[in-house]
């Protein structure tokens, strides 16, 4: 099975996988919860005053560690695009935030993880704010890429998605709103023209909307050639099994204590030293934390059996078992559509039946007393009377009834 197959096989059971290889002996190759993920692209908007957040339209939360992407992925699931960080401190925010407004840069001195991109954690008494932006451009086909950058000419306005790491293009510092005047720089990497904007007390400026590039290149001073935006995105390890605001990359699989990450929906497969990329459906398997299993215990064939020094229940599904299951409730649905067709089919028979045999006993009544009045007319022939027409004397009771004249039978 896959990655989301393993994960939803354990929420199945009331539980989830394993965050690591825990079973040393363990023969198969399964899956964790540890994956590698790419956050959305992040927006630099500034600093802010704590003054400046209305707390009755935030929600806080607070980091065990200090992540501008922890805090984007914990403000995005709760549906807020812009959120803030003061140390381990992350605010999701109702309200829309400006970079007009921003303060010096330079108040915001906490840094975050050094081994992120975006690094800035507020201040004492401030706020580093951001705006969580899409998750993949229409136009973009490079997952490596992690930052952005404008180019702008007489016939070209577009957004371009670049690695710091490996390019060195111009970088402009702003500050929208103030007097102070743009600053440019040539041949530097994202981050530094991120730390040299904020030494300048000026911004690597980031409050562009990416659907509208040829607004983004006003007041751009660069030319014909790529120029660094305050937009970046990060990679980040997750052990969360829930969806997040985010794109899944690679998901770790482990062999015994050997591990390694992989595609979530297919596998490298290694026969001695040859590998390959192929399907996981018949090769990794769920293994559920035990704790949280129910006590329902799983069948023998579907199941990798517990050790006595292990804390964890391995779990293995393979996707014929969910053939399997398809084609037993396929047989269930057909046999109560049948049962239900034959009792349809029964109930229509009888009542044609019951029907019939009730018209049948009119009929039979009708007969009978026809019976009875030609019984009687034989009788009173053979008694010597004279020989009249049962319908005659039908007919002259009636003309009786209407002309007051009577005939009588017996003696005409």
């Amino acid at each position: 099975m896959n990655w989301t197959e393993a994960v939803q096989y354990c929420r199945t059971r009331n539980s989830i996988l394993v965050s690591s290889p825990t079973q040393t002996d363990h023969e198969w190759n399964h899956w964790t919860r540890k994956q590698w993920r790419i956050s959305p692209w992040i927006h630099v908007i500034g600093c802010f005053k704590e003054t400046q957040i209305d707390p009755s339209q935030t929600v806080n939360n607070t980091l065990t560690s200090l992540s501008v992407v922890t805090c984007q992925q914990e403000c995005s699931t709760a549906h807020y695009t812009f959120f803030g960080l003061k140390n381990t401190s992350c605010v999701c925010l109702s309200d829309p935030f400006s970079v007009t407004e921003a303060i010096d840069p330079r108040l915001c001195n906490t840094s975050c993880s050094t081994s992120e991109i975006l690094n800035d954690c507020g201040g004492p008494g401030t706020y580093s704010v951001y705006e969580a932006g899409d998750l993949i451009s229409f136009d973009e086909y490079d997952l490596n890429a992690t930052c952005m950058a404008l180019k702008c000419s007489k016939t070209t306005w577009t957004f371009v998605y670049l690695q710091s790491s490996t390019l060195t293009v111009n970088c402009q510092c702003r500050r929208p709103g103030t007097e102070l005047i743009d600053t440019v720089y040539s041949n530097w990497n994202w981050k530094d023209c991120y730390k040299n904007c904020k030494i300048e007390g000026q911004y690597l400026h980031g409050d562009y909307d990416m659907l509208d590039p040829v607004s983004a290149c006003q007041g751009i001073q660069a030319g014909n050639v790529y120029t660094w935006v305050g937009i970046a995105r990060q990679n980040f390890i997750s052990f969360s099994s829930d969806l997040s605001y985010s794109l899944q990359r690679q998901c770790e699989t482990c062999r015994q204590s050997n591990c390694s990450l992989t595609s979530c929906s297919e596998c490298d497969t290694c026969r001695q030293s040859n590998c390959s990329l192929t399907s996981c459906s018949d090769r990794y398997h769920a293994v559920c934390k035990q704790s949280l299993l129910k006590t329902t215990k799983p069948k023998s064939s579907s199941s990798l059996a517990p050790t006595s020094h292990t804390s964890n229940v391995a779990s293995s599904v393979s996707s014929n078992q969910f053939h399997n299951d398809n084609q037993k409730l396929e047989e269930i649905l057909l046999t109560l559509g049948g049962t239900i067709i034959a009792l349809t089919t029964t109930i229509v028979l009888l009542v044609f039946f019951a029907r019939r045999r009730k018209r049948e006993n009119t009929n039979g009544s009708s007969t009978s007393c026809s019976q009875a009045v030609q019984s009687v007319t034989r009788e009173k022939l053979n008694n010597g009377y004279d020989c009249i027409m049962l319908n005659t004397v039908t007919k002259k009771f009636e003309n009786y009834s209407r002309d007051e004249q009577h005939y009588d039978s017996l003696g005409e």
